[in-house]
């Protein structure tokens, strides 16, 4: 569902010349911290990221997102 979501939301910015980062990279969420104050830790093995965040990552870079 996130990844539905966040493709509609490439798509609408693309088409009004907007462009899209894909922020928190590479998994917000895993971790309660606030990124915005301290680093943050990834506990996922890179097996499990790829099929979560990496994926959704993965399929919006593949779909045009800038940065």
């Amino acid at each position: 569902m996130v990844y539905k979501c966040a493709s509609a939301y490439l798509r609408g910015a693309k088409e009004n010349n907007v462009a899209v980062t894909i922020k928190h990279f590479p998994g917000d969420g895993v971790d309660e911290r606030d990124q915005h104050i301290v680093t943050s830790i990834n506990s996922l093995t890179v097996d499990k990221w790829m099929e979560t965040y990496g994926m959704v990552y993965k399929k919006l870079i593949d779909e045009g997102a800038q940065t």
